[in-house]
């Protein structure tokens, strides 16, 4: 699979988890778009020369649930960046801006386990 590819999947998955995510909520689908986003995440991550570059444009995404996802994984490569998509994402409502919100507070405390 190529960049383009694996981002456009990226991007799909995340937004279909956000979709997912609303109310109704529908977990069975959330948990597959997050298994399908990791394993994308495991595949930019053997090319590691690439994967700050495929990530960091998603950090700018209009979808809030691409920015969450991108920001996580972004955690590692630029903690800065990362942490403020991640705090302006929590100050929004619903469940996105709840799982910024956690995101940050494991992050913090050093519980989070990205890959």
């Amino acid at each position: 699979m190529n960049d383009e590819e694996l981002v456009k999947r990226y991007v799909d998955a995340a937004r279909q988890h956000g979709k997912a995510m609303t109310r109704p909520i529908d977990s069975d689908r959330a948990n597959q778009m997050s298994d399908i986003i990791f394993e994308i995440l495991k595949v930019m991550r053997q090319r590691p020369d690439r994967e700050r570059t495929l990530l960091e444009p998603l950090l700018d995404n209009k979808d809030a649930s691409v920015r969450c996802w991108a920001a996580t994984h972004f955690l590692s490569l630029d903690e800065s960046r990362a942490v403020a998509v991640l705090e302006f994402i929590s100050r929004m409502k619903g469940v996105i801006g709840f799982t910024a919100e956690m995101v940050l507070q494991e992050w913090r405390i050093g519980r989070l386990a990205l890959l």
